[in-house]
């Protein structure tokens, strides 16, 4: 996701942004406060959200509110 945003930022307009942690070996290791002010400017938006990993998006229900 960060290489996608220094790559391509640009605004996305009615999205929600979730992080999943960890850099995944692929780059030094950052704190969460960074990685959310990294995305937020690159893609222009509000709230980054944080999830442990993918397969935890598969056992949860999920809010459209502001609460998410």
């Amino acid at each position: 996701l960060l290489d996608l945003a220094e790559r391509h930022p640009r605004p996305l307009r009615d999205t929600l942004v979730m992080e999943t942690g960890g850099m995944k070996g692929r780059r030094p290791e950052m704190v969460r406060a960074e990685v959310h002010t990294l995305l937020k400017e690159a893609f222009q938006v509000d709230a980054v959200h944080s999830e442990y990993g993918m397969t935890e998006l598969l056992s949860q229900a999920w809010s459209t509110g502001a609460g998410v």
